[in-house]
């Protein structure tokens, strides 16, 4: 009953490069989330032995500038600051446990809260968020506010954000926010 395992020489999918780029993230925040460390995060991600030749030469140059604009986001946020990046979280209400695991937290001037979740592809729509069909940044944020992220304490959160890390093609710019 086992699947079969992909070949050795497997290109990376868009699973492996959703799972890098929240690497670069991740390891950027952890260092500081310098300018410096930005750049030698992004050297890591060229000189990373699992991209082929195709993935050099067309998704590095297409996914650069989204990963510099979402560098630059966190750069420009007068009061807010990065908090926690892969923060697992749990609370327990009417008896049903919710857990989840937030990309990062930021916190802001005010002490509030911003989950936000990094999309290698395209975010939800506002449809779905508003037709409860994708609830995940509505239950990180609730875990948040109650306290149940692990080294964060209980506070208003004030911003649930998904980065869309690819190009919008119909504003004419890189990456996008969705609140």
């Amino acid at each position: 009953g086992l699947s079969a395992l992909d070949p050795l020489s497997a290109a990376p999918d868009p699973r492996w490069r959703g799972t890098r780029v929240h690497k670069l993230f991740e390891d950027w925040v952890r260092g500081g989330a310098t300018r410096e460390g930005f750049e030698t995060e992004l050297a890591a991600l060229r000189d990373d032995a699992a991209l082929d030749g195709l993935a050099r030469a067309f998704w590095l140059p297409r996914i650069e500038p989204a990963l510099r604009w979402a560098a630059e986001r966190v750069w420009d946020a007068e009061g807010r600051a990065p908090l926690a990046v892969e923060a697992q979280g749990e609370i327990t209400l009417d008896g049903v446990t919710l857990h989840g695991k937030a990309d990062r937290i930021d916190r802001d001037g005010d002490g509030h809260l911003t989950i936000v979740d990094y999309k290698s592809g395209g975010a939800p729509s506002a449809k779905a968020a508003y037709e409860k069909l994708d609830n995940q940044l509505g239950l990180l944020g609730l875990i948040a506010r109650e306290g149940g992220m692990k080294g964060i304490e209980a506070a208003p959160v004030a911003g649930l954000e998904y980065w869309s890390l690819r190009p919008d093609r119909r504003a004419g710019g890189v990456g996008k926010v969705s609140t």
